[in-house]
């Protein structure tokens, strides 16, 4: 970042922390994948919401697509390893979403 001298305009600043915390960061790897990686009906219903120690913990729409998601898990797991090797994953936690219309394909559900 720019030096305690001088101010750096805002939209600089965003930029580059954007970049540093949010792009480099394994769950946005996840993000870039995830629709081509679980499908178009699947993406709808589900969201990547973090990683942590090798867990990708997702958000689910309604119970019957988390039943549906659940049998799906070991599989996502096998394709999402492959597309991104960094991300260490694991396994797939799977959890209601709370979110008001949420996994409905929405970009900006995005963390």
């Amino acid at each position: 970042m720019g030096s305690a001298s001088k101010p750096m305009p805002i939209g600089e600043l965003i930029r580059e922390l954007t970049h540093r915390f949010v792009e480099g960061h394994p769950l946005y790897a996840v993000w870039q994948v995830w629709r081509s990686e679980v499908g178009e009906e699947v993406a709808r219903h589900a969201r990547p919401i973090r990683l942590r120690r090798g867990v990708l913990t997702v958000a689910v729409s309604g119970s019957a697509w988390m039943q549906e998601v659940h049998f799906m898990k070991s599989r996502l797991v096998e394709r999402l390893r492959e597309a991104v090797p960094g991300a260490g994953l694991k396994e797939i936690f799977l959890v209601a979403d709370r979110e008001e219309g949420a996994g409905q394909g929405g970009e900006g559900n995005r963390p």
